[in-house]
């Protein structure tokens, strides 16, 4: 075939992949100038479900729920506090969930922009030297209970415009009321206190969660922060949790919170946002189209050359 015969057929083949790739790009270029939601609001709602397992008996402890969550937007049978108290000298000992709202986020403005971190829950124990019967071995762990917690987004302050919800997230949390004995009778004390009480996270969801919205993917990931009087070991080289033997997490165990005997003390779950663009599968198709056609169209051009 004469080579002004080859030239033209490719030249015409050649148009409509290059329309293609053009018109692809072009609408990635348009699609791209359409912004994401600037800000997203959210509520949580966390406690304690009912029952617990509890080990307390043999050492004159007795457990309440108090706080009783409505459901909705909590989930069933769950309260905001579990409290032990010790029958001999009257003392409780509490661990309190605390939820928040953007609006009441304590690190907040009630402004959450893509990559704030707000805090989202709460953990405060209120850590009260408790009396037991002499002789009577401290059980390990006191209590193990579930923590539930229900996040939705929204797209509104008022909270009405549901954009994605996250129901019944089990946390499992074990915790141990330890002896406040010289030498803390074997347990690990890494903060130095009469002697660290321990509860221990057994299951925790920390996985983020997404939604898409007008050609966005938006990914809320969550962190813990510990606060006042608190040591998270959580199998990193942190000095004070590699320097007490057994400190650090077992098997079975996500991480190990340390809290001060005689203190209060909290840790936070905290939570931040982004929005990735995500092409149209139609333009996709096009501009792989386009794409195609150009890479044959160039290959067929080597052949001729040859």
């Amino acid at each position: 075939m004469p080579d002004f015969l080859t030239e033209g057929i490719m030249r015409t083949a050649l148009k409509p992949a290059i329309g293609a790739t053009m018109i692809a790009l072009a609408a990635m270029s348009g699609a791209a100038s359409a912004a994401p939601l600037d800000m997203l609001y959210f509520t949580q709602t966390s406690g304690f479900l009912n029952p617990a397992q509890f080990f307390g008996d043999d050492q004159d402890l007795t457990l309440a729920y108090n706080g009783p969550i409505t459901s909705p937007p909590g989930s069933a049978n769950t309260f905001e506090q579990l409290a032990w108290t010790s029958g001999i000298n009257g003392a409780t000992s509490s661990l309190t969930v605390n939820s928040y709202n953007s609006a009441t986020s304590p690190n907040g403005d009630g402004e959450w922009n893509a990559g704030e971190w707000f805090q989202i829950d709460r953990l405060f124990q209120s850590n009260e030297v408790l009396s037991v019967p002499g002789g009577v071995p401290n059980p390990n762990p006191l209590w193990i209970a579930d923590i539930l917690g229900n996040f939705r987004v929204f797209s509104d302050a008022g909270f009405s415009s549901l954009l994605k919800d996250d129901l019944d997230s089990v946390t499992t949390v074990k915790y141990w009321e330890t002896t406040n004995t010289a030498g803390c009778a074997g347990s690990p004390n890494p903060l130095g206190s009469v002697c660290d009480d321990i509860y221990t996270v057994m299951e925790l969801s920390l996985a983020p969660i997404s939604f898409i919205l007008d050609g966005y993917k938006y990914e809320i990931s969550f962190r813990l922060e510990p606060g006042a009087t608190t040591l998270v070991c959580d199998g990193s080289p942190v000095p004070a949790c590699l320097a007490e033997a057994g400190a650090q997490p077992g098997a079975g165990e996500l991480f190990k919170v340390y809290a001060a005997e005689g203190f209060d003390s909290e840790i936070f779950v905290a939570a931040a946002w982004t929005a990735t663009k995500i092409p149209e599968p139609g333009v996709l198709g096009l501009l792989g189209i386009g794409l195609m056609g150009m890479g044959l169209s160039a290959r067929r051009r080597k052949a001729t050359a040859a």
